[in-house]
């Protein structure tokens, strides 16, 4: 048995790892130390399953995301269009003098005389 010191923000790192993977921070050690060495660890081909399994998930994820996003596209496509253009809005503005006032005469009309 090899034992030694780490530094605190290692120790931290790998209880995170560890914690992630749910395992124990000497089995990644273990692994950390055998990847070093060029060895294969014991655990490894549980992780390779693991991360099997999530590209399976992640796959399937990816699927319904691209069928959710063809079935809002066709939905834009068949919706009504309720944009007003400018022109017809433009069109529907009264004729009053009031929109081509000048701030300071607006402001004028409010102010007590002096």
């Amino acid at each position: 048995m090899i034992q030694l010191k780490i530094d605190d923000r290692w120790q931290d790192k790998i209880t995170k790892i560890a914690s992630d993977r749910q395992t124990t921070p000497e089995e990644v050690m273990q692994e950390a130390i055998a990847l070093y060495l060029g060895e294969v660890a014991a655990n490894s081909g549980d992780r390779l399953v693991a991360l099997e399994q999530d590209v399976i998930i992640l796959k399937s994820t990816v699927d319904r995301l691209r069928t959710l996003v063809t079935v809002m596209r066709q939905q834009q496509l068949n919706a009504p269009s309720n944009v007003i253009s400018e022109t017809s809005a433009i069109a529907d503005i009264d004729d009053d003098d009031d929109i081509y006032d000048e701030p300071d005469e607006i402001l004028y009309d409010f102010l007590e005389p002096s």
